[in-house]
């Protein structure tokens, strides 16, 4: 079917898109589900397995994904907006600082999963260029962090570890036999 010519055009524009396609539907098959593209799963599918009684009788069995309906806050677009996702990634929204931060620095890969988190990036990215007047990149604004990071977790090392007192006594040590 997927092979077969329309009497118009082909179903696919190239190779490179029906392989891709074929190999989406072989990987994603029917554990993952078909609600996920419109929600925030965080990568999270359907389990399956079987279920032992006490008379060693296995049964299939599956396990679907924690899913929530929750209302996030966007601090770019500055409004709530509600959304369903899962435990998981709620739990990986609060440790990036909010729904802002997980959608825009997500991998491409686990942000193409979803439709929603697709049309969320394209929402933010856009109102980052109007705050900002420049477009999202992903890779200067993540070594701006890490720079930012490093900065400050050696600054309080350094309190922590009273370098800046030695410094400081180093130098009015210095000066102070000098003028002698």
């Amino acid at each position: 079917n997927l092979f077969k010519k329309k009497q118009s055009n082909q179903y696919f524009e190239n190779t490179n898109q029906m392989i891709r396609t074929i190999v989406d539907a072989f990987v994603r098959g029917s554990s993952t589900p078909s609600r996920s593209r419109r929600g925030l799963y965080g990568g999270r599918k359907i389990g399956t397995g079987k279920q032992v009684s006490y008379s060693n009788k296995k049964t299939k069995r599956r396990w679907l994904p924690n899913v929530q309906k929750k209302s996030l806050y966007s601090e770019l677009l500055g409004k709530y907006f509600r959304v369903r996702l899962t435990t998981y990634a709620l739990r990986d929204i609060d440790k990036s600082g909010g729904i802002d931060n997980y959608i825009l620095y997500m991998p491409v890969k686990k942000r193409k999963e979803s439709d929603l988190a697709e049309e969320i990036y394209t929402i933010l990215t856009r109102k980052w260029k109007k705050v900002h007047g420049e477009p999202f990149n992903q890779k200067k604004e993540i070594e701006k962090y890490r720079k930012d990071l490093l900065y400050y977790s050696n600054l309080i090392y350094d309190r922590e570890n009273g370098i800046d007192d030695k410094l400081n006594n180093n130098v009015n040590n210095t000066i102070s036999t000098n003028e002698q």
